[in-house]
């Protein structure tokens, strides 16, 4: 709990020290950076979990948030930093209630991610990223929470004025051995591919799909494929403030072969505020985050539940 809370801070200094150093916002079809740009979010929504082996099934709320800063480095170069963090309110849930691993499924996640991008013309950045997600599950036994660091090869590109495509290929491999040095995600690749549609100046559309593997996961024979897909919208609320109303739509499939497979369907929304940026075109011009993928540390959050 004391690393959410840490991160949550580290967060608001984010957006108060962007604010107060925030640069003109108008922006040009460029490739160089022109300034620091970043945001803050927050979010909550509803997870329909289903447990495909035993059949429980329940509604979880969840509420989570997220923050990033991109800065200027050399000419043609940027460096990222973002964190995120969630809460699923799981405990208790009386849906859950004929495993008998109920205090084992997932409570909290933190994710910090950093980026190193350099500009290849105005329209492509080529880089490379570093993630490190850790989980903590509902009864908080520490020696049940796992961590994972991911690490890869990351590509943005402007299709078209309003079309940006981007795309992760890495690994992830976990730290902390925990309970089983056998278990969670015990070294497999991870590929993310994204497309952003800025349909107006005001308005994103994002598709978000990611796959990832890990040959011991729950056990030493038994591996496991993980899925994601995400749909977003962001819309300006107020012309004279960057704060944009957000929504998704979430399907994650974490799959631990002979141990069973959960499946999480989820909504959600919230608002998220821009700095350095006037748009969510323009902040992705100039590099706003994409982000670290998210299947590694979410089938780390499963891993002793399907034990």
């Amino acid at each position: 709990m004391r690393k959410l809370i840490t991160v949550s801070s580290i967060v608001s200094l984010f957006a108060i020290a962007a604010n107060a150093n925030e640069l003109n916002s108008s922006s040009a079809k460029s490739g160089t950076s022109s300034g620091i740009v970043g945001h803050f979010g927050l979010s909550n929504g509803l997870n329909y979990a289903h447990d495909n082996k035993t059949g429980d099934a329940a509604d979880i709320w969840f509420g989570g948030f997220d923050g990033s800063i991109t800065l200027p480095v050399l000419q043609q170069d940027l460096l990222v930093l973002d964190i995120s963090a969630r809460y699923d309110n799981m405990n208790g849930d009386a849906n859950f209630g004929s495993d008998d691993n109920i205090d084992e499924i997932p409570r909290y996640e933190g994710n910090f991610g950093a980026h190193y991008l350099r500009s290849l013309n105005e329209d492509t950045r080529l880089g490379v990223f570093g993630g490190y997600g850790l989980t903590v599950p509902q009864d908080e036994d520490m020696a049940d929470a796992y961590d994972v660091l991911t690490f890869g090869l990351e590509a943005q590109h402007f299709i078209s004025e309003n079309l940006m495509a981007y795309g992760q290929l890495g690994w992830g491999e976990k730290l902390r051995d925990g309970q089983d040095s056998d278990e969670a995600f015990n070294g497999g690749p991870v590929a993310r591919l994204g497309v952003s549609y800025f349909a107006t100046k005001t308005s994103a559309l994002t598709l978000d799909l990611e796959v990832a593997g890990t040959s011991k996961f729950v056990d030493e024979g038994d591996d496991g494929r993980f899925y994601g897909a995400t749909l977003s919208y962001q819309q300006l609320v107020a012309q004279d403030l960057p704060l944009y109303l957000t929504c998704f739509g979430r399907y994650d499939l974490i799959d631990g072969t002979d141990d069973g497979t959960v499946e999480e369907w989820q909504l959600g929304f919230g608002l998220r505020y821009f700095f350095g940026a006037g748009s969510p075109q323009d902040a992705a011009r100039k590099g706003l985050s994409i982000g670290t993928p998210r299947l590694p540390t979410r089938a780390s959050a499963w891993t002793e539940y399907l034990d």
